[in-house]
């Protein structure tokens, strides 16, 4: 079945229903539906397409390590499964003073990746130190 500047292949016909599941799908891979409907006169226009790309939330990063470094921290961890899709970067917050967690996106903005599949990121510890982080030696 040829469609617009592409051509698809007939999943199910004669449903009754109004959904459909498509399974054995492929991670990674991104799909395209189109739906058209059929009655005794003949077959109507197809439906606009609607594009689904085969992948889930990727899975949690090992647990980070912390190694200190002329007056840095350096944060890092391993990438994930990412699940069929490329991890685009990590959320990586700290824990301040008070228990709370927030970001420190000028020194760890979670897009710092090596070749090796090591994320990392590294933080002076004088950030630290400072607000809004407030944190003691030792803490």
């Amino acid at each position: 079945m040829a469609v617009g500047a592409g051509s698809y292949s007939l999943v199910v016909s004669g449903l009754n229903l109004k959904t459909y599941t498509a399974s054995n799908l492929i991670t990674g891979t991104s799909y395209k539906f189109i739906v058209s409907a059929t009655n005794k006169v003949g077959l109507g226009e197809t439906s606009d397409v609607v594009s689904i790309l085969a992948a889930q939330i990727p899975d949690k990063p090992t647990t980070p390590t912390t190694v200190f470094i002329n007056d840095d921290i350096i944060i890092s961890w391993s990438a994930p499964e990412s699940r069929g899709s490329p991890i685009l970067g990590y959320l990586v917050t700290i824990k301040r003073f008070d228990e709370t967690y927030i970001q420190d996106v000028a020194n760890c903005d979670g897009k710092t990746f090596s070749e090796t599949g090591v994320s990392f990121c590294t933080v002076p510890s004088t950030v630290l130190n400072a607000a809004p982080f407030n944190l003691a030696w030792g803490s």
